[in-house]
């Protein structure tokens, strides 16, 4: 296996400006079920991505998708965003975006832009 391969820091950058994406559409309160004056701790996470298949490199290809699921502390519910970028030179886009209860089921499926 090679570590810090350009195959796997590609996909990590791209991961990272997916989360900066979303956290700059909480900023101008565009995200759906975000407002942005909520204020609070959160745990964001990130579903994972493949990096290897078959103990080789997966190579990056288009269109990318990133979930991201955001809990506040002290909720039993789950704010679920995918973002999408098209291509390499495109930027990332909000396409879905959903609520989810303890038990993982989808409370609420919200319209995006």
């Amino acid at each position: 296996m090679i570590i810090g391969s350009l195959g796997t820091n590609a996909i990590i950058f791209e991961t990272a400006a997916a989360e900066k994406e979303l956290v700059h559409l909480h900023e101008r309160g565009e995200l759906p079920i975000d407002p942005k004056d909520e204020h609070g701790d959160v745990k964001i996470t990130c579903d994972m991505v493949q990096v290897l298949r078959s103990n080789e490199l997966v190579e990056i290809t288009y269109p990318l998708e990133r979930t991201f699921h955001i809990v506040k502390i002290g909720e039993t519910t789950t704010n679920n965003y995918t973002l999408t970028k098209q291509s390499k030179d495109s930027s990332w886009k909000l396409q879905r975006a959903w609520e989810t209860g303890s038990n993982g089921q989808v409370i609420h499926e919200w319209p995006v832009p």
